[in-house]
């Protein structure tokens, strides 16, 4: 289980962690909740009651919980523990339990690869449609930050009172055309790039602190020029190589794109909720027609922008609602659209790998995540499960001694 609203431990992480469960031969599920470390630190209604004062098979959490305890603890193989894969879609209404706003999937991971090539300062969906021309940014020195994502001491309040923004001079970007229609992408995006720093080239082999960090997002941009930082989740990434190509994993999201909105691709040079470069590191992106940078999508449903195609696949994929857990809940209703069938394919190409993660000071570190209230309630009910789990071993025992 991991969170969509979490910038201190990502849904890369599940996924990873996922992937070397299933590595080992250890039986595995993975869902991905709406809830996490970080703005909007709580579960939607009819997900899971951190306060009690709901029985836990009314929440879809809740009912997933007491289906594996009652598999695996219990040892009831008639006990199904829920599909292998499921997501919180943010956009889907209903009643009650949250089942309905969960997608569910029989394998992970989901979808089909979008790639979107970087020309000039466009996002273009055809490798033959590039246009040369380059960017060029630099960070302040000092380590001050000049962008800006969120404040992770916010913990579980919904609402940050500042937008994310970028300084002028700070960053590149390329934007797409508008969406011809609504599209959903669930997982991580990548970008493969080549980034031109001789500073950075000439000071990297000194360690970390000379080597180049950059922030990476992606912008769900609407008609009127308004501009969403999805759940407020960024890349930071630090370039042990930079004359080699960079491979970045961008965060995991489930998102839906309406149509007419586009998608902007930004590398920025500092987050202010961030360490980064202190010394000043100037930054060039180049659109090469003959080898262009690569912004990959994984989209589950939808054109992408306009005029674009998602590479089929033919492996298991996803549905647009959710299958439930194993045990009677109350009942439920909502709406959304299906999930196009297919599992993410390829795999990353040469180069420098970076994967998104904190780049940070214990002093950041520390004011990351929720406020105590929170971690009480959550350490609460993690403290009732394990009772309760223990006291199905007990039962156990004493039947199988009967």
């Amino acid at each position: 289980m991991q969170g969509q609203k979490d910038t201190l431990f990502n849904l890369q992480e599940a996924a990873a962690t996922y992937r070397g469960m299933q590595e080992q031969g250890t039986e595995v599920k993975m869902i991905w909740q709406s809830w996490g470390h970080s703005l909007g630190g709580n579960p939607v209604p009819g997900e899971l009651d951190l306060d009690g004062t709901s029985n836990l098979r009314s929440t879809y959490l809740g009912g997933r919980f007491l289906d594996w305890f009652n598999r695996y603890v219990k040892d009831d193989a008639a006990v199904t523990t829920g599909p292998e894969f499921t997501y919180f879609r943010d956009w889907v209404t209903y009643s009650g339990i949250a089942t309905p706003a969960y997608g569910t999937s029989g394998a992970y991971p989901v979808g089909a690869r979008l790639p979107l090539y970087l020309s000039a300062d466009t996002l273009v969906t055809k490798k033959s449609a590039v246009k040369a021309g380059s960017q060029s940014y630099t960070n302040a020195p000092g380590g001050v930050g000049t962008s800006y994502s969120e404040t992770s001491s916010q913990g579980g309040n919904d609402t940050d009172p500042l937008p994310p923004s970028d300084t002028p001079g700070t960053f590149a970007k390329w934007t797409s055309k508008p969406l011809s229609a609504a599209t959903v992408t669930v997982g991580m995006p990548t970008l493969d790039v080549k980034l031109t720093s001789p500073v950075a080239a000439a000071s990297q082999a000194a360690g970390p602190d000379g080597q180049l960090v950059v922030f990476a997002k992606l912008y769900d941009v609407a008609p009127n020029g308004t501009k969403t930082l999805h759940n407020r989740l960024i890349s930071p990434v630090r370039i042990a190589d930079v004359t080699q190509k960079v491979h970045i994993e961008l965060p995991g999201v489930v998102q839906r794109w309406k149509k007419g909105h586009r998608i902007q691709l930004v590398l920025a040079a500092s987050d202010t909720a961030y360490n980064g470069n202190t010394a000043a590191l100037p930054v060039t992106i180049a659109a090469n027609p003959a080898d262009p940078g690569v912004l990959t999508l994984p989209v589950l449903s939808g054109p992408g922008p306009a005029n674009t195609k998602p590479a089929k696949t033919t492996t298991p994929g996803a549905s647009g609602g959710s299958g439930g857990s194993g045990g009677p809940g109350s009942g439920g209703s909502g709406s959304g659209g299906a999930g196009s069938a297919g599992v993410l394919g390829g795999s990353a190409g040469g180069g420098t790998v970076v994967q998104g993660s904190r780049i940070s000071s214990a002093g950041a570190m520390a004011s990351t995540g929720t406020d105590l209230a929170s971690y009480l309630r959550i350490a609460g009910l993690g403290l009732a499960l394990v009772l309760a789990g223990a006291g199905l071993v007990r039962w156990t025992r004493s039947q199988r001694k009967a």
